[in-house]
């Protein structure tokens, strides 16, 4: 996931899709792996290893 960031600041969502290559209509999957994903990056960020922000709403992580 944080080689995912670094590349460009994306959403918790978008990592998931990536990460864990699932379909996004299947949506039960999506949400379960967002959640997953969400907890990363939140773990990647109090390490220090990501930056988070938050712009008209929508919250992207940058890796460090």
């Amino acid at each position: 996931m944080l080689e995912l960031i670094r590349r460009r600041p994306l959403t918790a969502y978008e990592v998931a899709l990536d990460a864990f290559a699932i379909a996004p209509d299947n949506r039960f999957q999506v949400f379960m792996a967002t959640v997953e994903t969400l907890a990363h990056l939140e773990l990647l960020r109090r390490e220090g290893r990501a930056l988070r922000n938050e712009h008209d709403g929508v919250v992207r992580y940058q890796g460090r």
